[in-house]
């Protein structure tokens, strides 16, 4: 199967799981992530140990959950302090 066949079928699962339920962009990233960590996982675990545990490939996408909206919360922090209107020096 060649990248763009790849791609399309992504595209294609991540339009049918998403847009049809009408769910917001947010929810769309999270898919699209899922689905892309769970391809490369398989991918490198099968390449390079010739076997799968189920087991081992739940905990791993377990993790990245954990780890993605972790990174989201914080970059949310960060960002009040972006928004928050810089301190002006007194005379």
């Amino acid at each position: 199967m060649t990248c763009t066949r790849v791609s399309r079928v992504t595209e294609w699962l991540i339009s049918q799981l998403c847009i049809n339920r009408g769910m917001d962009s947010w929810i769309r990233l999270i898919v699209a992530s899922l689905i892309a960590t769970s391809v490369a996982y398989l991918f490198a675990v099968i390449a390079f140990t010739g076997t799968l545990d189920l087991i081992a490939a739940a905990v791993f996408l377990g993790l990245f959950v954990v780890v993605l909206l972790g990174f989201e919360r914080f970059i949310k922090w960060a960002e009040r302090f972006d928004a928050a209107e810089p301190p002006t020096a007194q005379p």
